[in-house]
């Protein structure tokens, strides 16, 4: 979606919009080299399932689970866009 509103912005010739999206894809990470968009933040698909597995392993064990469980992100942005790696696990 922020990508979209990149498009949108560049067509209402408006410009120093801060605009940030979501998961770090390929395409959000050539937006931040171009400088339309301002940044990207990267999910960790690897541990998120990680975490999943073990939280469903302890409930089937009856165990007691966290009411919240935190999975690590990474902002992506114009300082690191070339030093963050593109592998799933952060």
């Amino acid at each position: 979606m922020a990508l979209g509103v990149v498009e949108a912005v560049k067509k209402a010739g408006k410009t120093g919009i801060v605009i940030v999206g979501t998961d770090g894809i390929r395409q959000a990470r050539s937006s931040i080299k171009q400088g339309d968009l301002t940044a990207t933040v990267a999910e960790s698909p690897c541990t998120e399932g990680k975490l999943g597995v073990e939280i469903a392993l302890r409930l089937k064990a009856d165990q007691k689970v966290p009411a919240w469980v935190l999975s690590p992100t990474k902002t992506i942005d114009s300082k690191n866009v070339d030093q963050v790696g593109t592998d799933t696990c952060l």
